[in-house]
């Protein structure tokens, strides 16, 4: 593992750190398209609704598994990274905490709310099961991926994504496709996924002497002053992931969540163009707000000018081909999928200015600004939800996410210039989105062009945004040495 080392510029450590993120994201999206075409052909919309309404519910459980321990880890991470020991001690300490405090959560879970779980969900109870007791296991490597993270070890952390996908994609395909055990075979193969998952972690930081038999009470002190003011934002998140899909199931049905489900989960590909790059400027953010300020905060500024665009043409091509990915991934009974998936996509051309905001903040450890826009969000996106989806049906459901997220984007916005002076290039931004919507009016007001005019579109669109960029990519290009 890398401790102690220069650090190059930021263009240059997002292209070779996060091409292995890039490509992580890519062969693990990749998977799960093709694990969606297993399950879209095996099951019905109501079965993929039932299976998502599950998943959703059981999302709730990390909150209280690992009390966040993952985000204190990456923020203490920077604290002890010259100190190889500490960091076994910090690392480990975090390990035996979220081991003995998770296992207790799902004793008390089987003995008190299991069965009710089960019925707000309308599945039986084993199904319940299998979908939660792995949960504390992905929680416990969530805290090796995120040790490693912060070190750029992108290679190990891909090589772990790509086979835990791979085993999922290949368990589904057997229980689901072959034996046709339906969504019990689907949970089955999540569960041996996590095992898998779990069990390469402890064997790597066991063998790096990074996992050793040490509990340092002041480094879970520090650990939990971090993390716990962060548990509102874990909540509000889950409230605003699940309330849409809970509430479409109550007011419309188990189809329309499936439909809506697989818009979501198509759009969800565009956060692999986002995720490569955030996972490598989160940690640049956190080393350089504490060595260079001035200049780390014009490299945001860029930085946010660059994903905005980037992630705008991205989205263009989700809704320029998105009929398409739905006639060619999906079985029958889908096809109402498509029309949202653009809506669904926007979510991430907004969500990367989120996160950089995010990691501003966080390197000023005011952990309850963070909670408190994620209360926003949620409370937004729950009381829009209630009132719309009612009477507008399960379609409005994307847009109330987008503004509930915008409203979170302005008060962390807010805040960051409370405590830095961060100018955004607000002129460049209001371009790039005239561009986008400029295009994507052209692709709708032409329903049947063929797939030769949409290339030359795409084409057109992606030359248009690399001369808006080229400026922002040099700057970044030329960012210098950081010591870290």
């Amino acid at each position: 593992m890398g401790y102690g080392r220069s650090e190059p510029g930021w263009l240059s450590t997002i292209i070779k750190t996060g091409r292995w993120y890039l490509f992580s994201s890519l062969a693990t999206k990749a998977l799960a398209l093709l694990t969606l075409t297993m399950l879209t052909h095996s099951l019905s919309p109501a079965e993929f609704g039932a299976l998502n309404t599950l998943t959703t519910l059981t999302q709730a459980l990390p909150i209280v598994l690992s009390l966040y321990m993952d985000s204190a880890l990456a923020r203490l991470y920077h604290e002890y990274r010259h100190d190889r020991r500490q960091l076994a001690v910090l690392y480990s300490t975090a390990f035996w905490f979220v081991l003995a405090w998770g296992g207790g959560v799902l004793v008390a879970f089987s003995l008190l709310v299991a069965r009710l779980a089960a019925d707000i969900a309308s599945v039986p109870l084993a199904h319940l099961w299998i979908a939660t007791v792995p949960a504390l296991l992905l929680q416990l490597a969530q805290l090796g991926l995120v040790f490693l993270r912060q070190s750029f070890e992108s290679w190990t952390v891909t090589k772990i994504d790509v086979w835990g996908a791979l085993i999922g994609t290949a368990g589904t395909y057997v229980l689901v496709m072959l034996w046709d055990e339906g969504v019990l075979g689907r949970l089955w193969a999540m569960a041996l996924s996590s095992a898998c998952v779990f069990a390469y972690v402890i064997w790597h930081f066991a063998r790096a002497r990074l996992l050793v038999f040490r509990f340092d009470q002041n480094k879970l002190k520090e650990c939990l002053v971090y993390s716990l003011p962060l548990l509102p934002n874990l909540v509000a998140g889950w409230v605003v992931s699940a309330s849409d899909r809970l509430i479409i199931a109550k007011y419309v049905n188990l189809e329309a969540v499936g439909v809506y489900s697989l818009a979501a989960t198509i759009a969800s590909l565009l956060y692999v163009v986002q995720d490569a790059v955030t996972q490598v400027t989160g940690v640049k953010t956190q080393v350089g707000m504490s060595t260079d300020r001035v200049r780390t905060l014009h490299m945001i500024s860029e930085l946010t000018t660059v994903m905005w665009a980037v992630m705008l043409f991205v989205n263009y091509c989700a809704v320029a081909y998105s009929v398409q990915v739905v006639q060619l991934f999906t079985g029958k009974g889908y096809e109402g999928a498509a029309s949202l998936i653009g809506a669904c996509g926007f979510v991430y051309v907004v969500s990367p200015q989120n996160r950089i905001l995010q990691d501003i903040i966080s390197f000023h450890r005011r952990t309850l600004i963070i909670s408190s826009g994620a209360v926003i969000m949620g409370a937004c996106s729950l009381t829009l939800n209630f009132l719309l989806i009612p009477h507008l049906g399960y379609t409005v459901a994307p847009y109330v996410l987008i503004i509930s997220l915008l409203a979170q984007t302005a008060w962390l916005y807010g805040w960051v210039n409370r405590y830095e002076k961060l100018t955004l290039q607000w002129s460049r931004a209001i371009l790039a989105f005239g561009v986008f919507s400029v295009f994507i009016f052209a692709d709708q007001a032409q329903p049947q062009s063929g797939m030769v005019m949409k290339f030359l579109f795409t084409a057109a669109y992606a030359l248009i945004t690399y001369a808006m960029l080229r400026k922002s990519l040099e700057t970044l290009k030329k960012s210098g040495s950081l010591q870290y």
